[in-house]
């Protein structure tokens, strides 16, 4: 009809509103599919880190907990100390995949946020503070346990090359270190035997409690004077090797 300014029928562009799967662009200028979490990062990067990330903890929990209910006596024990080890270093390297991940994200969305929606509280800034400030915790955290263990798995390389070491020794105690708290089934109950070698104090080796009874056992049977034995070990990493009555 004339005198009407859409005489085809066309539909304003204000009315066309994009569908569910359409794309938007965001302020960087990566297009982001509808549903998926803006990030900073390249998109093929950030599709496959979270992958890489729980690969990384899956297989580092694996290798913690098959260091931690390994055997305690032995070139055994020093294996299990090394895949202990290793795990840390697995799951650490996982804890840190995360961190682009959840830093990117944030800081997406306080680039796309408007500057009032930055400054309001809970907004954009303050899950990007919050994020930084996680991403530095998570850093420091796995800083420390990735010391450890790399202590751990030097002496426990180191003990396997230089091999073990043996004293004449007296036997003193036994030190049970039971686990307690909400994740104790996921830690083996142990056993400190303690030692006293000539020349040098006090020395304490962590075994399993059916290790631990078997040592005392052999010891008891045959009656050692005083608790004298000779003490074969691995210094650096603090494992035992062999004990046997002195005579």
């Amino acid at each position: 009809m004339a005198g009407f300014p859409n005489e085809r029928n066309e539909v304003p562009k204000a009315l066309l509103v994009p569908g569910p799967d359409a794309d938007a662009a965001p302020a960087n200028g990566r297009r982001v599919v509808r549903g998926e979490a803006p990030s900073v990062l390249p998109r093929q990067l950030a599709r496959v880190l979270p992958w890489v990330a729980c690969a990384l903890l899956a297989l580092g929990a694996v290798l913690v907990l098959a260091g931690e209910w390994g055997p305690g006596i032995g070139p055994a024990a020093l294996g299990a100390r090394l895949t202990g080890a290793a795990g840390c270093l697995l799951f650490g390297a996982g804890m840190l995949a995360v961190v682009p991940l959840v830093v990117g994200s944030a800081l997406a969305r306080w680039r796309a946020a408007p500057p009032t929606r930055r400054r309001e509280r809970g907004g954009a800034a303050g899950q990007l503070v919050g994020a930084v400030a996680l991403a530095v915790f998570v850093v420091v955290m796995g800083a420390i346990a990735g010391t450890g263990a790399v202590l751990q798995g030097a002496g426990a390389a180191a003990d396997a090359v230089a091999g073990p070491v043996t004293a004449e020794a007296r036997f003193d105690s036994a030190q049970a270190d039971r686990p307690t708290g909400r994740f104790r089934a996921l830690r083996q109950a142990r056993v400190d035997l303690v030692f006293v070698v000539d020349g040098e104090g006090p020395l304490a080796l962590s075994m399993t409690e059916d290790e631990a009874e078997d040592i005392l056992v052999r010891l008891r049977a045959v009656g050692a004077a005083d608790g004298a034995v000779l003490l074969t070990w691995y210094p650096r990493a603090g494992v035992l090797a062999a004990v046997e009555p002195r005579a």
